[in-house]
């Protein structure tokens, strides 16, 4: 898992494996995705 700003003020994540994609509605797994896309949505 890699989360990184470019130069040109994007944020990029990459989950690292296609397997997060089956288990993002599992309890632990939801709440990262969902803390993760809350703080990339922050200026």
């Amino acid at each position: 898992m890699t989360y990184y700003d470019t130069s040109a003020g994007a944020k990029v994540f990459a989950a690292g494996a296609f397997s997060i994609a089956c288990s993002v509605w599992q309890g632990h797994v939801r709440e990262l995705v969902t803390n993760l896309w809350d703080w990339m949505a922050k200026d």
